[in-house]
């Protein structure tokens, strides 16, 4: 994967494929089994692409990779704390929204009243009608 045009295909090594980051951000395929839409074409390229299997080389890797995580069980905890927390994040934010909302609507039916209290005195919309409406309102409650 790599941005449009810095990778050519013919530059790649067998069995490789090719992904170009459009402008726009869009994934566009141009090499390898992503390239077909068709199931049987690109079940073939796919098999046609396989790598040969080394599984003592690939847990080697694996191995080395892992031991340079120091302890996994406390990489786990640590991801299921940071779920946890975005989990509570996204409840709070939900809620929060709905008491963003409930404000709004709170202010438009306000900005009503307001306009009402305007239309009745015959005021114009300035600071100093806001003031009046806000002394009749307080005089009302």
């Amino acid at each position: 994967m790599c941005p449009e045009g810095l990778i050519k295909p013919d530059e790649l090594p067998k069995n490789w494929g090719l992904l170009y980051v459009t402008s726009r951000g869009g994934v566009k395929p141009i090499v390898g089994a992503a390239s077909e839409i068709y199931y049987g074409p690109q079940r073939d390229k796919l098999k046609a692409m396989q790598f040969e299997v080394d599984t003592v080389r690939e847990q080697y890797l694996l191995t080395k990779l892992l031991s340079r995580v120091a302890d996994p069980e406390d990489t786990n905890k640590l991801i299921k704390k940071a779920r946890s927390e975005t989990s509570d994040a996204l409840k709070i934010a939900s809620l929060r929204k709905d008491d963003v909302k409930a404000l709004a609507d709170e202010i438009s039916e306000i900005q009503t009243e307001n306009e009402e209290y305007r239309q009745k005195l015959g005021l114009p919309k300035s600071k100093r009608a806001t003031a009046a409406i806000r002394r009749l309102r307080a005089d009302r409650c």
